[in-house]
């Protein structure tokens, strides 16, 4: 009796890594596939194990060839999350500033510089929360009235991992 020959080529399971602390990138390890029922190797592949991935999907495929052209193919994704939130710089500080009771006070700040370790633009998103009307700006300037006033800035990347800077104006108004 006769059995057929069965080749097989098994590859790893799919690979899901997080991004090294500031990078965009990490370096991926996996075992090599398994080839069963053939003695020779005569293995090529897309990527090696200790190779470095940037931030996303990639199919790795391995190729058993064979003296005849024939081959076998196994195939697995890597796939590198950013879950590192955008970083913030330059952050104001709370303010108190002196006013006269019926007088605004006008105010400028550097906004805050928001970076992501994916290299990627980061959204931000601004707002201001006031107890009265003011005048607020996202580039850094307003007009505000008696009371304190909340600043917002929020920085998301295209993750969806956020970091924030928040503070606060408050306008005292004093008699004279």
């Amino acid at each position: 009796m006769c059995f057929p020959l069965v080749v097989d080529l098994v590859c790893p399971s799919d690979v899901t890594v997080q991004t090294d602390p500031g990078l965009n990138t990490t370096t991926v390890k996996w075992k090599q596939p398994n080839l069963t029922g053939w003695n020779e190797t005569n293995i090529t592949s897309t990527a090696e194990s200790g190779d470095e991935f940037l931030i996303g999907s990639q199919r790795v495929t391995y190729f058993q060839w064979f003296a005849s052209s024939l081959k076998l193919t196994c195939s697995f994704e890597v796939v590198v999350t950013d879950t590192e939130p955008p970083s913030v710089e330059h952050c104001p500080d709370d303010v108190i500033l002196p006013t006269r009771l019926t007088d605004q006070a006008a105010y400028t700040w550097a906004p805050p510089v928001f970076s992501d370790n994916s290299g990627r633009p980061v959204e931000v998103v601004f707002g201001c929360s006031a107890t009265v009307l003011n005048e607020c700006h996202q580039h850094g300037i307003g007009q505000f009235s008696v009371g304190d006033t909340e600043v917002m800035y929020q920085g998301k990347d295209t993750s969806w991992n956020q970091n924030f800077c928040n503070f606060t104006i408050t306008v005292k108004g004093l008699r004279y």
